[in-house]
């Protein structure tokens, strides 16, 4: 079609972007600390949603482990 519009409800979500804000949680446990060079580390745990290219896919939900470093002063 010239006018460009056969497909346009197959793309509608790819065509009307919607900026969504969505939550996560994160938790924290430090098992390590030199207090002498004021240093701690321990381990973390997140959950979030992944990117949904601005509302044209369906979210996943995202598990992340890890190990943290940090310096206080």
């Amino acid at each position: 079609y010239a006018g460009g519009e056969e497909g346009d409800d197959d793309l509608f979500k790819e065509n009307n972007k919607t900026f969504d804000i969505t939550t996560g949680r994160i938790e924290m446990e430090v098992n390590k600390v030199n207090a002498e060079e004021q240093e701690i580390g321990g381990v973390f745990v997140a959950t979030q949603l992944s990117d949904t290219d601005m509302g044209s896919k369906v979210p996943k939900k995202v598990l992340t482990k890890g190990i943290f470093y940090a310096r206080v002063e």
